[in-house]
């Protein structure tokens, strides 16, 4: 069985989505930086095969959908760094509900313990020598004012074929949460 990488990913209701995927497209479109699919990502570039990945995806969702309570996750502020897959993102709080995901995920599939989690959702992806701290500063701070979502309801765990280039990205599993 060959192995290659997967992430699980978070995607949301639909309201939710749509606001922060045309956030995402403009940005895209406005600094020709890589479009994509919004998502919170549970577990990054796990290397795996594509039936392990699916099958640990259905049994992960299965944990999230019984821990979930409120069924809500609540944005943060709008953040910027220096790595290429979180120029500019939106910080989401952490909750008890996704830190049990991620731990179960971590021991799910064997990975390191200990290395900590920060919720987020992308809204760039950009090469840090094309975008300056200042302008990716610029960016988060304009849309920490015009992203108003007041919660996120977590809907689906995708399970997506991992590569550095999201055009090449491929959604291979999907599990409803709610």
């Amino acid at each position: 069985m060959t192995q290659d990488l997967y992430s699980l990913w978070i995607t949301f209701d639909d309201e939710s989505q749509n606001i922060l995927q045309m956030v995402a497209d403009e940005l895209s479109e406005e600094f020709g930086t890589p479009a994509f699919e919004v998502h919170l990502t549970l577990v990054p570039d796990v290397a795996v095969s594509e039936q392990v990945a699916v099958e640990s995806a259905e049994k992960i969702a299965s944990i999230l959908r019984r821990s979930f309570v409120d069924k809500e996750l609540f944005p943060g502020y709008v953040d910027f760094s220096n790595t290429y897959f979180q120029t500019v993102f939106l910080r989401l709080e952490m909750t008890r509900e996704l830190l049990e995901g991620y731990i179960y995920a971590q021991k799910m599939f064997e990975l390191p313990a200990g290395s900590p989690y920060h919720p987020h959702i992308s809204l760039v992806y950009a090469d840090l020598e094309k975008m300056n701290s200042a302008l990716r500063q610029q960016i988060a701070e304009r849309l920490d004012d015009t992203v108003v979502l007041e919660s996120l309801i977590p809907t689906k765990l995708v399970v997506n074929k991992s590569a550095d280039n999201p055009d090449e990205w491929e959604i291979v599993g999907e599990f409803e949460l709610f």
